[in-house]
């Protein structure tokens, strides 16, 4: 996080035109403690910005950011039905995630039980990521499908 910080502070100090916050909800939130009236562009994918408060709407934001969202939240539930459909004798899931794809654990988590699915998460904490400890981490069962 050191990182972002001193670089939005860095961009702040040479007097950019406009910041661009990108992916992360990490990049969001330095970009808007350093950009005073300074107008941000946001990629959000891994978190939702009008769920937490940085928008009014996605229409009118109301404030000086713009930027687009991909709703990588709302297709959790849509890829494991997709799952579920291409291998309908599997009944276990493996999740590779991250802090930043924390939320999209979460919905899949939500979304398992309704599916009939069983799931098995690993949470990636240090680059680079060790995929193939990971899998060695998984219960057998959850080794047939995959998604990260």
């Amino acid at each position: 996080m050191a990182g972002y910080e001193a670089a939005y502070h860095e961009l702040a100090s040479r007097n950019v035109d406009i910041l661009l916050a990108g992916a992360s909800e990490i990049a969001l939130k330095f970009a808007l403690a350093t950009a005073g009236t300074r107008p941000i562009v946001m990629v959000a994918v891994d978190y939702d910005p009008l769920a937490r408060g940085y928008v009014r709407s996605l229409a009118r934001p109301g404030v000086n950011l713009t930027g687009i969202s991909f709703q990588q939240i709302e297709l959790t539930e849509k890829r494991l039905q997709i799952a579920r459909e291409a291998f309908p004798d599997v009944q276990a899931i493996a999740v590779f995630w991250d802090e930043i794809s924390a939320e999209q654990w979460h919905a899949a988590g939500n979304a398992a039980p309704k599916l009939g699915l069983r799931l098995a998460g690993v949470k990636f904490r240090e680059e680079p990521y060790d995929y193939e400890r990971a899998l060695a981490q998984l219960p057998p069962e959850h080794r047939r499908v995959l998604i990260c």
